[in-house]
């Protein structure tokens, strides 16, 4: 059974989107993305022109919104993700660009678009794991409403534009 359309707000890593931009259908993110936010320093983290063109149409599409509401509360959920980050050994470094994008998430209580290990890895242990989509998870969201028909078959196709590597896990009942 197919859900209702339904469009999400949350944050996006940069490198999501690098990897979406490869992909032949990463237009379709415009549909189950109602507002993504991203942070002003994201345009330096992109050279090929392909990468720069899918994230302009993003931002121009106002799907994308640099984000701009630097509360308190946002600084102080900040210097607390860069704290846990530096004391727990547990967790490998996080650059400056992904804390902030944490934090937003945090913040505002949206989920957080990533195939980090170190964001997954953070939510397991600090956060709530159904706050950090992967892009196995936006795929299986989008067969869910809709817009692919056969989620081993996108899986596919997403390996094979972008070169992720999706490890099928064994199934209890298999």
């Amino acid at each position: 059974m197919k859900r209702k359309r339904s469009k999400i707000a949350c944050v996006i890593d940069p490198f999501f989107l690098i990897s979406w931009s490869k992909f032949r259908y990463g237009s379709k993110l415009t549909e189950v993305i109602e507002r993504g936010y991203v942070t002003d320093d994201f345009y330096d983290l992109f050279s090929k022109e392909t990468t720069l063109s899918f994230f302009r149409s993003l931002l121009e599409s106002k799907i994308l919104v640099i984000y701009d509401l630097f509360t308190e509360s946002y600084n102080e959920v900040l210097s607390a993700v860069i704290r846990v980050f530096m004391d727990d050994e547990r967790l490998c470094q996080l650059d400056r660009i992904l804390a902030k994008l944490l934090a937003i998430a945090i913040t505002e209580d949206i989920p957080l678009l990533s195939d980090n290990f170190c964001i997954h890895k953070f939510a397991k242990l600090y956060w709530n794991t159904s706050m950090v989509w992967s892009s196995y998870r936006v795929l299986r969201y989008m067969v869910d409403l809709g817009l692919f028909n056969n989620l081993d078959e996108i899986l596919k196709v997403f390996s094979e534009d972008t070169g992720t590597i999706f490890v099928r896990l064994r199934r209890k009942d298999e």
